[in-house]
């Protein structure tokens, strides 16, 4: 649930399924992953059966009895007396799975091992409780499966890719209209690391319609579908009398990406309303569209229509548009005189050097009129 204080309140299934993986993890074959799951059912089975031999030795204790039959005999009566409380935490799971109490959910990674896991979930007593989590290629034991019957959820990726190593020809299948075709019921996942829209159920559901899956199975596989998996079919996944109130309201077609979601409920209580959402509105208001400022109190009557054709009355001392108002025409004023020049006596370096010149020019002048007389230098 998305409500609660802790985990414990937020939980709506504890103890759903036990998830078991037919494929191989890192590091194991095939070979040695079966190996693996036959030695925990096989311990499984001697578990119970030094815990029938033990209760039956208990029970004899109460009623002050010496056990005077074999281990064998004292197995087989023992069983009927082991209560679910005996099993260690060990064990509880796998022996509620065993008695198809508990669902499980195993992961067929290939084509390979659905005939394996099927025969396995049928040695074991929990074929009738099993879902099986389909890998990238597994649609291509589609007939096994069909065979088998029992619901599936299909890979993250919709679509599988694979080159023929002969022709180098790329072929592509749109895994779940092979899935619908057969008459399967499945249930899709949202693709965490793939681009926005994937992530969506929404769009999952949208894509097999596109490819052809018929609307209402595309819907169930995202609705009611995955509910009955989890057991959970009886409170979540359609709209019903009895069920939980939990409901997204949407105003147009859900499977459109244009469609906005306008309420949410949520145990029958309101939980969002997309016309009091503050966020949304500020989002998507035109730029420009702020509120403009109040006028004053004072300006009110200006802007009154009903005064506009007011006129003043004479003598208010406002001006008459009729008879143009008597103003003083200011005289530009005369430019100011520019600053004096400093005079030259101000500047004792300016008045040596002037000297100077006015020297050097006499002398020249007595020079050339000496030559012209003839006479010695002055």
């Amino acid at each position: 649930r998305p409500i609660g204080l802790d985990v414990d309140e937020m939980t709506v299934k504890p103890r759903a399924a036990v998830k078991i993986s037919a494929s191989p993890k890192g590091g194991y074959d095939r070979m040695a992953q079966w190996a693996i799951l036959r030695e925990a059912f096989a311990e499984l089975a001697d578990y119970r059966e030094r815990l029938a031999e033990q209760r039956y030795e208990e029970e004899q204790k109460k009623l002050k009895k010496d056990v005077d039959v074999g281990p064998a005999e004292a197995r087989k009566r023992g069983a009927e007396l082991i209560r679910p409380q005996d099993y260690d935490d060990a064990h509880a799971n796998l022996h509620e799975l065993s008695q198809g109490r508990l669902d499980a959910w195993v992961y067929v990674g290939a084509a390979t091992d659905v005939g394996p896991a099927v025969k396995f979930a049928k040695e074991n007593g929990f074929f009738e409780r099993v879902v099986f989590v389909l890998g990238p290629d597994t649609f291509k034991a589609v007939d096994e499966l069909k065979v088998a019957g029992r619901p599936v959820v299909l890979d993250v990726n919709l679509d599988f890719r694979e080159r023929d190593p002969l022709t180098g020809k790329l072929s592509e299948t749109f895994v779940p209209k092979v899935i619908a075709d057969a008459g399967l019921t499945f249930a899709m996942l949202p693709h965490p690391d793939a681009s926005l829209a994937e992530r969506y159920l929404t769009y999952q559901a949208a894509r097999c319609i596109r490819e052809g899956v018929a609307r209402e199975t595309a819907l169930a596989a995202i609705t009611i579908n995955p509910a009955k998996m989890l057991g959970l079919g009886d409170a979540l996944g359609s709209l019903e009398i009895g069920k939980a109130g939990n409901v997204v309201v949407y105003g147009g077609d859900p499977l459109d990406f244009n469609t906005w979601v306008e309420q949410v409920y949520i145990d029958g209580i309101l939980a969002y309303d997309r016309a009091k959402d503050v966020r949304i509105r500020r989002l998507l208001e035109e730029p420009g569209a702020e509120e403009k400022p109040k006028e004053p109190a004072g300006d009110s009557a200006a802007s009154d229509p009903a005064h506009q054709g007011d006129k003043p009355e004479a003598g208010s001392g406002a001006s008459d548009p009729a008879k143009p108002e008597n103003k003083e025409e200011s005289k530009p004023d005369s430019p100011a005189p520019p600053p004096p020049s400093p005079e030259p006596g101000d500047d004792d370096a300016s008045v040596e050097r002037a000297s100077d010149r006015a020297d050097r020019a006499e002398s020249r002048r007595r020079k050339d009129n000496a030559k012209s007389k003839g006479g010695p230098d002055a």
